[in-house]
């Protein structure tokens, strides 16, 4: 009895540590109902890499901390802690595509401008649409860092998307995984494969704006404030 006690104790150590690592991107389905989670302390290490000068809202801000704790840094991030293909970086552009919804839109490095990623947000997809969130960027290292959803970029809209998301600003983008009948999402995060469309273009699964105040301020500006 005490044999199974053990072995079971250790596997339940070895799922917490599994779900603590997964924790910011766990949902992998887009989350449309508005939920919050809170996620874990902001490191003391905490410090603002680049933030613009005229920025009063955090939708600049590029932060450091301890490695594997939040977001991260800019260029590819998170990659020890999610297995996803995730990057982080200054909006240089927002692209129209001919004969489609979507759009692309191209990270930059915030210290010297060198491209960090090209890629495409799905407007257009019944089932694939590019899920939209926003990190509550509070001013105090020792707050609860949040990230809180604002649904799918088709229950945005596009036009609420170019006032939530210009150049200069500062988000994450993890990319779509390509899944299929021949390959699950354990496969696809194994193998580092990504949803392409036919110019070779990573697809986004889910960006990340950044406010002080989270969804509140997204919503403030939604109403115009």
């Amino acid at each position: 009895m005490q044999k199974y006690l053990k072995i079971f104790i250790v596997l339940l150590i070895v799922f917490a540590v599994f779900e603590l690592g997964y924790y910011i991107f766990r949902n992998t389905t887009p989350d449309q109902n508005g939920n919050t989670s809170n996620l874990i302390d902001r490191p003391e290490s905490y410090q603002i890499l680049y933030q613009d000068p005229s920025d009063t809202t955090g939708r600049t801000i590029v932060y450091e901390g301890k490695p594997g704790e939040a977001i991260n840094g800019y260029g590819q991030v998170a990659q020890e802690i999610t297995g996803y293909q995730v990057f982080a970086g200054i909006v240089e552009s927002i692209e129209p595509i001919d004969g489609s919804e979507d759009e692309y839109i191209v990270l930059v490095d915030p210290i010297n401008s060198s491209s960090i990623v090209h890629a495409r947000l799905d407007y257009s997809s019944a089932f694939d649409t590019t899920d939209v969130r926003v990190e509550d960027i509070q001013e105090s290292p020792s707050i609860l860092l949040k990230i809180e959803s604002l649904g799918l970029t088709t229950n945005v809209g596009k036009e609420n998307m170019h006032k939530l998301m210009r150049v200069g600003d500062a988000v994450v983008l993890l990319m779509a995984p390509q899944i299929d009948e021949d390959t699950d999402i354990q496969t696809a995060i194994q193998q580092q494969l990504t949803r392409r469309d036919e110019e070779g273009i990573r697809y986004v699964a889910r960006i990340f704006l950044r406010r002080v105040g989270g969804k509140t301020q997204i919503l403030k500006e939604l109403r115009g404030q």
